[in-house]
């Protein structure tokens, strides 16, 4: 594991819900003999929090912060394919895979949120014509690289063969400039950049600062899904507290990347 991915392991373990509100009971437990005032503060803090994280109302407001990008539309795509493609392709990033799947005879195969970008991206490039790109590597050094895992599906699955697989990255910022790397030896200086909604705010810069310019391609939106317009929207949830974890973490990598370029 880089150092990279042991700080995002620590900072989304320890700084973002529901693991800063651990710490700040923790805290208040420590501080409870001499600090009893602090303490209680500190447990009420933390519970307060806690409960407002896990209010779906709440984590959508916070989700649509980071999922600032609209789906393209049909115009664009159209645009797009009448366009020069020379100069263009479609990036698809990884999300991860499901290690040893036992319904697949324990092999490894991509997990639902790359199949996701996968989906969208077979359907973009049938609309588009575009050469297509697969980056993703191993992240725990495991012995196949996510591109690899999605190449298979993406053929056997969806008919079509990616025209080059980026295998080395282990993250969002390696994916981007190991992907400018062979795009720009290819003479490919705009890309249609395949992920999540909620990741595409980074993606997009890591990709911009690696000299290449980004047509934002998001699929598979979060805000809107979980709410329901009535009173459990105002219930706690373990699904609005993982997208509350998710938002606050995108939102702080999205202002570290802001101030590094």
């Amino acid at each position: 594991m880089s150092w990279e991915q042991l700080f995002a392991e620590i900072l989304n373990s320890f700084f973002m819900p529901p693991g800063i509100n651990l710490i700040l009971i923790l805290t208040g437990w420590i501080l409870l003999k001499r600090y009893r005032k602090t303490a209680v503060s500190l447990f009420s803090l933390s519970l307060i929090t806690l409960y407002i994280f896990s209010l779906p109302i709440v984590a959508d407001s916070l989700i649509q912060r980071i999922e600032s990008t609209s789906a393209l539309t049909t115009q664009q795509i159209k645009q797009i394919s009448q366009s020069d493609i020379s100069n263009k392709a479609i990036v698809v990033l990884s999300g991860g895979r499901v290690a040893a799947a036992p319904e697949y005879d324990k092999i490894d195969i991509v997990n639902p949120a790359t199949l996701q970008r996968i989906h969208f991206a077979s359907w973009l490039q049938k609309r588009t014509q575009l050469p297509v790109l697969l980056s993703g590597g191993s992240s725990s050094n495991e012995a196949t690289a996510e591109s690899v895992l999605m190449n298979q599906l993406m053929a056997a699955s969806f008919g079509n063969q990616p025209r080059w697989i980026e295998s080395e990255s282990k993250n969002t910022g390696q994916s981007a400039e190991y992907s400018a790397n062979i795009l720009k030896k290819n003479d490919i200086d705009e890309v249609i950049l395949v992920t999540h909604a909620w990741h595409m705010p980074k993606a997009s810069k890591a990709f911009e600062s690696n000299g290449l310019k980004v047509v934002e391609a998001p699929t598979a939106f979060l805000s809107g899904q979980i709410l329901s317009d009535n009173w459990r929207d105002y219930f706690p949830s373990a699904d609005a507290l993982a997208q509350s974890n998710k938002a606050f973490f995108e939102m702080f990598v999205s202002l570290w990347l802001e101030l590094r370029y």
